[in-house]
């Protein structure tokens, strides 16, 4: 696990038949008690971070799905998006499918220091 900041860890998971590590964000301990986190686009105010609320149904897994930053990164990758993560302002906006940032690699996300706004 990595922390990124104050109440914001990456979960770094590999090995085996997994080429490139697995990275899930998070807002506290992963797990069924704690907030997945998203980078989300924001019209006129550029990409942050948000927390995924737990579903209405209860399920950690259900409201996570599609919406929480999960994916596989090249472990030489992963400096540079710790970089970029911490540079991304909390928002209080709800993460939903059409505003989450999608992509593969860091291809999505801007380099440190490289303006956001589009």
């Amino acid at each position: 696990m990595l922390g990124i900041r104050r109440g914001h860890k990456l979960l770094v998971t590999g090995g085996g038949e997994l080429a490139d590590p697995l990275v899930e964000a998070w807002a506290g301990e992963p797990g069924d008690s704690s907030d997945g986190v998203a980078v989300v686009e924001l019209a006129g105010s550029g990409l942050a971070v948000a927390r995924v609320p737990l579903c209405s149904c209860g399920v950690r897994g259900c409201g996570n799905a599609g919406i929480q930053l999960s994916k596989q990164v090249p472990a030489g990758d992963l400096p540079a998006l710790v970089a970029v993560l911490r540079t991304l302002p909390w928002t209080g906006a709800v993460p939903t499918v059409s505003n989450v940032l999608r992509g593969d690699g860091l291809a999505a996300l801007p380099q440190p220091g490289q303006s956001t706004a589009r």
